[in-house]
């Protein structure tokens, strides 16, 4: 789910969530707006919001993830 779009979060706290698990292969500068997003999204719709990040290893990839 795209949660950087605050319908999506909303649409799955009115069906009843209580949990809104985030996937996602973004680069590091990106990573504050995926932190806010993410407390903006569990705090508006009263559900806890989980994140799982891709984590890559090789070259200059600045994955957000660490592994």
């Amino acid at each position: 789910m795209n949660g950087m779009f605050p319908e999506m979060a909303r649409e799955c706290a009115y069906k009843g969530a209580e949990i809104m698990i985030r996937t996602a292969g973004y680069t590091a500068p990106i990573r504050e707006s995926w932190r806010f997003t993410n407390q903006a999204n569990a705090f508006q719709n009263l559900m806890v919001t989980a994140e799982c990040l891709h984590v890559r290893l090789h070259g200059s990839f600045d994955s957000m993830a660490k592994a």
